[in-house]
């Protein structure tokens, strides 16, 4: 096993052990245990509107669980500049010079320690975060096809309905990712392009509405 083989193994641990954490964490707070929490990662509460008191999630709890994770063993970066310099306008102008002066970055990279001094920092794995991703999505998979190494896309969704439907909202995904690629076409040609591998992840909930008493 080479080197990068055994950091990507580090890596797709350290994202199920996140997500297993993440998940139990939601859990603890739905069975009113998370509140009391003395320490470590909290969740907050929306405070008005439609949603006031219900847990807000969103990427950034997935991508801080993740570094801790990676701590014990991996080196990492935080939105590390992308080989993609500019955002095209519309993914039907990938490939054009119509781009927007955004640039990208990649939310968290792992880099190997023995190969630091290259032009790339040694960057060997590279990983995206969604949350309820929609078809805007697109840009995250234009970023990491069009970096070196192998990449993951992590996806965590919110059901917010009466009941546990977890394979309606696995299935709600998947089509999701098939209508990205079927609908952009030039995001589907860069695939053969990559030099990695591209590994999804995705971790749904149920948004667990609070009871209101009608006064």
């Amino acid at each position: 096993m080479n080197s990068n083989d055994d950091i990507s193994q580090k890596v797709e641990t350290c994202i199920v052990n996140s997500l297993k954490e993440l998940i139990e964490l939601h859990g603890s707070y739905n069975k009113k245990t998370g509140d009391s929490q003395k320490c470590g990662l909290v969740l907050s509460r929306y405070t008005n509107g439609a949603s006031k008191g219900e847990l807000h999630i969103s990427e950034q709890e997935a991508r801080f669980l993740l570094c801790k994770h990676a701590e014990s063993n991996l080196c990492y970066s935080v939105e590390c500049p992308s080989s993609v310099q500019g955002k095209p306008t519309h993914p039907k102008e990938i490939g054009s010079e119509r781009t927007s002066n955004r640039s990208g970055s990649i939310d968290v990279c792992i880099h190997d320690p023995k190969k630091q001094k290259d032009d790339r920092n040694g960057k060997v794995c590279n990983i995206e975060f969604k949350h309820n991703p929609s078809m805007d999505c697109w840009w995250d998979f234009y970023k990491l096809l069009n970096e070196d190494g192998n990449s993951y896309f992590v996806i965590t969704k919110e059901i917010r309905k009466n009941y546990t439907d977890l394979k309606g909202a696995a299935n709600e995904v998947f089509r999701l990712i098939t209508d990205v690629f079927e609908d952009y076409k030039p995001l589907s040609e860069n695939i053969s392009k990559m030099t990695g591998s591209l590994t999804i992840f995705s971790l749904s909930f149920v948004q667990k509405r609070e009871r209101r008493s009608r006064k």
